[in-house]
């Protein structure tokens, strides 16, 4: 059976999502978690969640879905340490230092690969398997071919989101809200600026996509294999996770669910849903934002959903055997597990008990636990028809309990996790000499003017080629795209062995996609800023993987960069007008039409700044109003790089010049989050 798997922000969410039919919840500690915003979990309160929902037989997955900075490892151990002890169901991640951590600590430990990580295609998928992952929770933009083919040949679990918010950009890739006001999404702590009044000419709310719903497309899903249905909603009410939870489990068993679908719909919706990237009809219909009448329709199905209680009980028998100079026996049973209490006094002769319809009665209340006995039946050695009672019916009741506390001890527990020692490794902070400036540019005519640079150039793929006649193979860095979804997976990877036959020698990757596949074709593999790697640890996972050399995330502080020990090269961008988000779905397209563009095309936000927008073909890029500037700086990096988008060849040359003199800039410019403190 396909899981229905429910957000939990806090406790009261829990029991809501649980009570609402869910089988499996999501949630967060009060440290990296990707929802920081949310009430979140003390150790102490994650404990009474397990067991209040192993005793129901749903599962408990942790969120340390956020990138680590490198002061926040020893945290991290001590928080596996924890969760092992806890018995959790599975963690979720985003850092590939987290993974490590939790791996070497506990490899029983399913790890559970999140929506962070941006995995969007198939040999992403295989690529966490070939590390340990059992489960990939798959990008939110994919069609349901595409989850299907993935699903089908990657060889572990998927998990899908069903229902909930949509990120505008896809998620990992997203910037906007560190630049913005310093609090970033990698790190759990978004603003949501997105759902701010951008525009696109006159366009309104041109960022804010309406909430996912794909209802009707349940039975797909499961048919293709998909292992989990995740509901997105960690930060809305307790009301929202029950009647989603109920909603989506009656959708799987085949049950009437339009009462719970118009509650879900009036409870929370941003003006209706859309399934618009499921479906593969991305366009305007997607868009929406959140209206009085949104907020209004929310009241009055919070008032009709009334009090949340448990209503569905896991049915069990009870058996009671009465024998001769033995205890009383109570036990309690279902077709796996047993558990058997014996009363403290032995039955004899003389022992008066209650009448059998009486003890039944007693055995069958179930209180508040998670039980319903169904049956009971009742052996006997002696006259149970008396009305003196000396075996009292209190007895019988703290028995009952006793014997109910057994059973959802037995009923709840899952095969513990072993743990092993684990020493995080140790690096040594290291001085670097900055020698080296890259240049990346978007297209080979921005090369015009540089053509005596004899430095490495990034390309993007179906530019390098272009390039080969004003520079030596040896120089260009074929830049892998960003997003590469499955149905052009093939053709790149093609296009790719074609240009290592021909001679190309290296390549960047922004994604943990392609790293191992092109890896094994022969290239070196370099990293990109957008594998978000803010620590060492993180840092050495790519190493044992191939990688050589990594660009380090827009969102690393300054401070932190003498603690990369590793051998491998590091760098970082330090010019650019740097991509904000990445989106499947172009605004400019879905508001205006693509024949309105001519590739000049911006976003407006309410204080006039413009966001340059730049078409990738099967994605689009928003890159920032100015540009960063570093060119008087000295950084403690092995290399920088200038990253071209929008810029004349003219420019290109000038800003190159500017960098190698190390002069100030003359033009507005930003000197990013590298000297800032990012939440």
């Amino acid at each position: 059976m396909v899981e229905i798997l429910a957000p939990a922000g806090s406790m009261e969410h829990l029991r809501a999502a649980v009570f609402g039919g869910a089988d499996g919840v999501y949630l967060g500690t009060k440290e990296f978690s990707a929802r920081q915003n949310a009430e979140n979990f003390t150790l102490e309160q994650l404990n009474e969640a397990v067991s209040f929902c192993h005793e129901r037989a749903v599962n408990v997955y942790v969120a340390v879905n956020t990138v680590i900075k490198n002061s926040e490892l020893s945290g991290i151990v001590e928080l596996a340490k924890s969760l092992c002890k806890i018995n959790v169901d599975g963690i979720i991640v985003q850092d590939l230092a987290t993974a490590e951590i939790f791996r070497s600590i506990s490899p029983q430990m399913p790890l559970h690969a999140s929506t962070q990580m941006a995995i969007h295609n198939l040999e992403g998928a295989k690529a966490l398997k070939s590390l340990g992952f059992s489960r990939v929770v798959l990008a939110r933009e994919l069609t349901f071919e595409e989850i299907k083919k993935i699903t089908a040949e990657c060889g572990i679990e998927t998990e899908v989101f069903i229902h909930g918010a949509h990120c505008m950009s896809s998620s990992g890739m997203c910037y906007l809200s560190s630049f913005i006001g310093g609090r970033s999404g990698n790190r759990g702590r978004c603003a949501q600026p997105c759902r701010l009044d951008f525009k696109v000419g006159k366009e309104h709310n041109c960022l804010s996509l309406k909430d996912m719903c794909y209802e009707g497309y349940i039975d797909k899903l499961k048919e293709a294999g998909v292992s989990s249905l995740k509901i997105e909603g960690r930060m809305k009410r307790p009301e929202y996770a029950y009647i989603s939870s109920k909603a989506f489990k009656k959708a799987v068993v085949h049950e009437n669910n339009e009462s719970e679908m118009r509650l879900l719909k009036n409870i929370f919706s941003r003006s209706g849903f859309t399934s618009g990237y499921i479906s593969g009809k991305r366009g305007k219909e997607m868009f929406g934002y959140r209206k009085k009448e949104d907020v209004e329709a929310a009241t009055l199905a919070i008032k009709e959903i009334g009090k949340i209680e448990e209503t569905k009980k896991i049915p069990i028998f009870a058996k009671v055997e009465i024998k001769k100079d033995k205890p009383l026996k109570l036990s309690f049973y279902n077709g796996e597990f047993q558990a058997s209490v014996f009363s403290d006094e032995i039955i004899t002769e003389e022992t008066k008990l209650p009448q059998a319809e009486r003890i039944e009665a007693s055995v069958k209340k179930s209180g508040g636990t998670p039980f319903e006995v169904v049956g009971c039946e009742i052996t006997s050695e002696l006259d149970t028809k008396s009305e003196s009672v000396v075996f009292s019916i209190s007895a019988l009741n703290s028995l009952r309990r006793k014997g109910l506390d057994e059973f959802s001890l037995m009923f709840a527990q899952r095969a513990r996790k072993q743990m092993q020692d684990y020493c995080l490794p140790v690096f040594k902070p290291k001085r670097r000499e900055c020698v080296e400036i890259r240049i990346r540019l978007e297209n080979a005519a921005q090369g015009e003017y540089v053509e005596n640079y004899g430095g490495k150039i990034i390309i993007p793929l179906n530019e390098a080629q272009k390039l080969i006649t004003r520079f030596d193979k040896s120089q260009i860095i074929i830049e892998v795209p960003f997003l590469v979804y499955p149905e052009d997976e093939e053709k790149t990877l093609e296009e790719l062995k074609s240009l290592k036959d021909k001679g190309f020698l290296s390549v960047l990757c922004e994604n943990v996609s392609f790293v191992k596949v092109l890896r094994e074709m022969g290239f070196s593999i370099y990293g990109g800023a957008y594998m978000n790697v803010i620590n060492p640890l993180s840092l050495s996972q790519y190493e044992k993987m191939g990688v050589s050399d990594m660009t380090l995330s827009v969102e690393t502080n300054a401070g932190d960069f003498n603690c990369f020990g590793n051998d491998c090269r590091i760098g970082i961008i330090s010019y650019g007008f740097l991509p904000l988000m990445q989106f499947r779905v172009c605004p400019v397209k879905a508001h205006l039409g693509c024949e309105k563009c001519g590739g000049k095309a911006e976003i407006t936000d309410r204080l006039n700044n413009k966001f340059p927008i730049l078409c990738k073909g099967k994605f689009v890029s928003m890159l920032n109003t100015v540009p960063l500037a570093l060119s008087d700086k000295k950084m403690n990096v092995d290399f920088q790089t200038l990253y071209f988008t929008k810029e004349s060849p003219k420019t290109v040359a000038s800003v190159l010049k500017s960098f190698l003199l190390e002069t100030e800039p003359d033009y507005p410019h930003t000197k990013g989050l590298y000297f800032r403190k990012v939440l």
